[in-house]
Order: C-alpha cells, then structure tokens, then sequence
C-alpha cells in the first residue's frame, strides 16, 4: 500500500484529522507521477491534461482493476473473472462490499476503495486465515491407523446440528446427543432414536403415521467390542404402531449376528478413506441370515462413509436373489454445526472458505482462527469433480482442532453463476446427487 493510500484510508476511517497532511501526499503523489524516467522524454501539456483523476480507474487501468477484483475475491465477495473489466459483476461486487461498510455504493474502483480493501486485508491476516508456507507443509491430523481386526475401532462420535448428506439426497441431522443416544432427524420428515453404535436398529423411529420402538437384549458398549472378538448375538423386540389404538401395534423379535469383518480404504462422493468394514446378519428361524447389512465405518469421521443391505436366499444363504440388493448408501458431505457462532465468524470463515476453494491448488491448506470460535479451524483444498452435469464442484475438508478433540468434516461445494461457492447439505430440503455414482466413476470425473 502506497503512502498515499495509507493516509487516505485513515482519513476515511478517522475523519479530517491530518488532512493537511493528507492533501500535501495527494500532491506529492501526483507531480512524483509526472515525472518521467530517465530515458523518457518530458510528457507534453497536452499529454498531462488527457491524464485521468486520480480517484478513478478507467478501463485503460486494467492492472489496477485486476488488483482489485483480487482484493474483493480474498474477502469473499464475487468480482466474476479478473480480466481488468469492470463490468457488471465487478461493479456488483464493489457494490456490495461498499454496502458492507457503510460507504456510498457507487460501484467505482477508486484509490480510496483500494485503500480500504488493503487495509481489510491486512486486518484479516492478522486473525484469519494463514497460509502454510509451501515449502513447509503443516502437519495434518494423521489418519486413523487400521487396528487389528480383533480390535474395536473408536467408538462413533456426533454433535449437535451436524448433518449428514447422502447421495441419493437423504439428509440427516443429529438434534441431540444423550450419553449413548443420539436422536436424529431427516429432511423429510422422519425422526429416530440411535445409539452411537449404529450396527444396532433404532431405538424409536416415526414418520409421523407409523412409528415403533424397539428393545435389544444387550449393552450397546458391549455388543461394539463383542463384534471385534467374534460375532455379537443379540436379539431385538420390535413393537410397530399403524396408526392409533392398541389394536394397531404388532410385535414382532428378530436376531442378529454382527461381526468386524475387514480393513479397507474406499472412495465415496466425500473422498477416500481407511474404513472398517462392520457387517450384521439378520437371523432366520433356522438360524440361517436372510439379510445382510453392512457398514464402512470411517473413524477419522466417527461415522459411517457406505451402508449396504443385500437380501440373501438359497441352501447356503448367500446367494443374492433378482431383487435382492439396494444401492448402496453413500456419504456426499458432512455440513458442521456452528452452534452459537455470531455473525462475524460465519461470515469471516465462509469468506476463508469462498478463498480456499476459488484459488488454493489441490491439498494446500489454510488456518482460520476468531477470538469467537475456540480452536482452530483448517481448511484444506480437494479435488474437484463432475456432479450432475455441473463441471465446477469441489471438495473441501474443514478439520476443527479443539484442545484434545479434533473433528473433521469432508464438504462438497458447486459454484454458481454468480462466481460463489455454495455447499451441499445447507439446504432444508434434500436433493438427489450423482445417481448410479461409484467410486470408480467418481474417480474418473475428478479434474485435475
């Protein structure tokens, strides 16, 4: 930031105070600008005549529009393309972050404009976000180590207002979490009571027509660490309400046999994993499965990345039948709970993330911090992918660092029209994402 600039910015911001000194820079400014370099001819009267006001940048500045528009990219605002134009988007951006503080919005580049946007800037580096040097990388979290198969993973772990979104547009969120309970709720309606342990059927489940609630026969800590040593047994009672009266409830006992079956690292639309792969049978009367629902449970994440149910038939009772597989559940994004966040450290870090996915290469990471939020936030770059027909989606991981307690968060974002980036999950209302997806697909649309 020039001197100039400098002390038009704080005359801006702290009134006439220094406006003697203020104009005498202005001047200074202005005639050291006329000077010529020493292999240049003297400019001619006419020349110094035809020169533009300082105070504005016409489109024969294209270098200046350019640094402007980088400016108001960094702070979030969506400037479109930096082709030196000041065309409509840009004016629009000007605009907004005019608005924003509380200044005439006029839609003009001028040197107080890119005073204040320096002077944002700046202040924004001073407490978010801060780029890694590239030639020293920051450590990230390291991924869970794949325990021993006779080994319990990390229980799973929630937190209020996260949710979950799913690729054939499911959206779940937890509403609270009470020791091993965690009751959720679905976009579309549904509610149900879990354990943390998901290999168990709810607890309570309703669409607000048919509800039922179900007892197990086992500990739920219990039946996690039994899966790791063999297979855990245990029975279920369901009562199943249609409707009102006592006559509408049917009961009905099932049992099942669940088992921790293998390690593997899997790619779904949230990225690639190391997983455990947790796998229930639904017992039949002669103790033969009928049904077989598995889990690729991703520690880093306290939760599940894939759930698939096959129905099994035949002598052996692994033979899938005609219609015996559903597709597979797949997890798109984790969109984070801000909790009590205020205003300025939402906007502060949609701002960094806006930045994070609009410039950062591949894997760079920045840290983003508020005296509002405790911890540490880091954001880290992903790949990009193509997600029903739209060409600009991306990945970003946001990793939480809080004391002892990390959490992280795999998030999907698609620009708009407009330049912004906006994020899958946010919305009340699901919508269905990368139908018949598989990894290998999924791999294959990523761009580099």
């Amino acid at each position: 930031m020039t001197a100039a600039h400098t002390a038009i910015h704080r005359n801006r911001r702290h009134g006439p105070t220094g406006l003697a000194l203020l104009l005498g820079l202005a001047v200074l400014t202005v005639l050291a600008g006329c000077l010529p370099h020493a292999d240049e001819a003297p400019p001619s009267a006419q020349a110094v005549e035809a020169t533009p006001a300082a105070t504005d940048a016409p489109a024969s500045q294209p270098a200046l529009v350019v640094q402007v528009q980088g400016h108001l990219a960094a702070l979030g605002y969506a400037p479109g393309p930096r082709d030196g134009v000041i065309g409509p988007q840009t004016a629009a951006a000007i605009e907004a972050y005019q608005r924003d503080r509380q200044l005439t919005p006029d839609g003009r580049i001028t040197a107080g404009l890119l005073a204040d946007l320096e002077a944002d800037l700046a202040d924004e580096a001073a407490r978010s976000p801060v780029k890694a040097p590239a030639d020293v990388p920051k450590p990230r979290p390291e991924e869970v180590a794949m325990a021993p198969l006779r080994k319990a993973p990390p229980a799973p772990r929630y937190l209020p207002g996260t949710r979950y979104l799913y690729a054939n547009g499911e959206v779940q969120e937890v509403v609270a979490v009470d020791g091993e309970e965690v009751r959720w709720r679905s976009d579309d309606g549904e509610s149900a009571i879990r354990n943390r342990n998901f290999m168990l059927p709810p607890l309570a489940w309703s669409d607000g027509e048919i509800s039922y609630h179900s007892t197990v026969d086992r500990t739920p800590d219990a039946l996690w660490q039994k899966s790791a040593d063999g297979n855990a047994v245990f029975t279920v009672i369901t009562k199943r309400r249609d409707g009102g009266g006592p006559e509408s409830v049917i009961e009905s006992r099932t049992q099942w046999s669940c088992r921790l079956a293998a390690a593997e690292r899997i790619t779904v639309i949230a990225g690639s994993f190391d997983t455990f792969k947790m796998i229930c049978d639904r017992l039949a009367a002669d103790g033969t499965p009928d049904l077989e629902r598995s889990w690729s449970y991703a520690p880093a994440l306290g939760h599940f990345v894939r759930r698939h149910d096959r129905i099994l038939n035949g002598q052996d009772g692994l033979t899938d039948s005609s219609v015996a597989s559903e597709a597979p559940l797949e997890l798109v994004a984790i969109q984070p709970a801000y909790l009590d966040w205020p205003p300025a450290a939402r906007g502060g870090l949609d701002r960094a993330m806006q930045h994070v996915l609009e410039e950062l290469p591949d894997g760079e990471t920045l840290d983003w911090r508020s005296s509002a939020v405790p911890g540490e936030i880091a954001l880290t770059a992903g790949t990009r992918l193509a997600l029903e027909g739209r060409t600009h989606c991306r990945r970003l991981e946001q990793t939480w660092a809080n004391g002892d307690t990390t959490w992280r968060f795999p998030r999907l974002a698609c620009r708009a029209g407009d330049g912004s980036w906006h994020f899958r999950g946010e919305a009340k209302t699901g919508q269905r994402l990368a139908e018949n997806a598989t990894p290998t697909a999924i791999q294959s649309a990523e761009q580099p």
